[in-house]
């Protein structure tokens, strides 16, 4: 089931990507400076997104759970970027944050995190391929893209 809601969000994100970034950024920026932002941004969500995929048996939830604020704030920066992302890009990445969230949120934190491991990279795993979906269609590059 995973499979097919991160293939509708590619399949939503791609339809969207020919307006997305109209008017994105600051008033002072250039499109093309503005589009550089946001690719850049990408890149340092890609490199936030590697430390949970980095996670393994023996990592601590307290590990994990700092992984994820690392993408959460990452995210936080793209969303910022890209002021003028299409409304159905923003909404197939931050639903795929959301779920790399809510995948370390009922484990204990001092406990090791084998047990969710898998569920923690496969969130993980979505948001990165929608990640890069994003850099892919804007020609982003951007390291992580």
């Amino acid at each position: 089931m995973q499979n097919k809601w991160v293939f509708r969000a590619v399949a939503v994100l791609s339809a969207a990507l020919a307006v997305a970034f109209v008017g994105c950024g600051d008033d002072d920026e250039t499109p093309q400076e503005a589009e550089s932002q946001v690719c850049t941004d990408l890149g340092d969500l890609a490199t936030a997104i590697e430390g949970v995929q980095d996670l393994n048996a023996d990592s601590t939830v307290d590990e994990a759970q700092s992984a994820v604020e690392a993408v959460q704030s990452a995210w936080d920066d793209v969303k910022s970027s890209a002021q003028g992302l299409a409304q159905a890009e923003e909404d197939a990445l931050q639903s795929s944050v959301d779920d790399l969230q809510s995948s370390i949120q009922d484990v204990p934190g001092s406990e090791s995190i084998s047990e969710a491991l898998a569920d923690i990279q496969s969130s993980a795993d979505e948001v990165e391929s929608t990640r890069a979906e994003t850099s892919s269609s804007l020609n982003c590059t951007s390291p992580g893209t």
